[in-house]
């Protein structure tokens, strides 16, 4: 029963993260907070991919 909406919350999670690489990569943030962002959002895109993977499959 609550298996599509965490799939479509992986789904768009693994679409929209990579945006957020861009635009960390362009802030002025130092090293270390930098690196502990970037994890983060490499950490939450791969989260993304492997629970939103076959969203919108069955439709």
């Amino acid at each position: 029963m609550a298996v599509r909406p965490v799939r479509f919350v992986g789904f768009w999670t693994a679409v929209v993260a990579p945006l957020a690489y861009l635009a960390l990569l362009a802030s002025p943030l130092d090293g270390r907070s930098r690196l502990l962002l970037l994890t983060g959002v490499f950490f939450a895109n791969v989260f993304g991919l492997i629970v939103g993977r076959g969203y919108r499959a069955d439709a």
